[in-house]
């Protein structure tokens, strides 16, 4: 009797391992995932929000590396909601930062900003609002793109806005 349960542990054990080899599902690392986080005025996240993103790459429909548009798949409104009471968002690549980013900024903002933004703007038909489009920018307004600090925090972070693209592209949401 101990022999035979011995020799079908052993098969069964066998099996499983081949089931393993097979499946590949046992010893496959997760993926890293994009997802920006909401960063209150000390620059921290609290406890609550440590582990909640204000949206991931589920998210993004598509990112225009020309325009600088991302889109969304979701709401519009339900971003706006998410983002407006949001000081920074910081851009993670599974545990890695990959850059931080100033809320919301939109066409009646004033201040000037010479690092990177998320710039928003309504699109209007016929007096109603159809829908807002979303960019990131490196500056905020645009005239202060080739100014000397636009240029320095943009090429600090140009190892991280690399990996930020090539993550969307290998997912298929880059547009070039």
């Amino acid at each position: 009797i101990v022999s035979l349960t011995m020799s079908m542990t052993a098969c069964s054990s066998d099996d499983n391992e081949v089931n393993n080899e097979l499946s590949g599902k046992e010893n496959v690392e997760p993926s890293a995932t994009l997802a920006a986080y909401a960063i209150d005025s000390q620059g921290t996240r609290s406890g609550g929000e440590a582990k909640t993103a204000v949206f991931t790459d589920e998210d993004i429909e598509w990112f225009d590396l020309n325009t600088r548009e991302l889109r969304f798949r979701i709401d519009s409104e339900a971003i706006h909601t998410r983002l407006k009471s949001i000081f920074f968002m910081e851009f993670r690549l599974g545990d890695e930062v990959l850059f931080q980013v100033d809320n919301l900024v939109n066409p009646t903002v004033s201040r000037t900003y010479f690092d990177l933004v998320l710039y928003y703007e309504w699109t209007w038909e016929n007096d109603e609002k159809v829908g807002v489009g979303y960019y990131l920018y490196d500056c905020y307004p645009q005239q202060f793109v080739d100014e000397e600090l636009t240029k320095n925090n943009r090429n600090k972070r140009a190892e991280q806005w690399k990996a930020f693209t090539e993550y969307l592209e290998s997912k298929g949401k880059l547009k070039k």
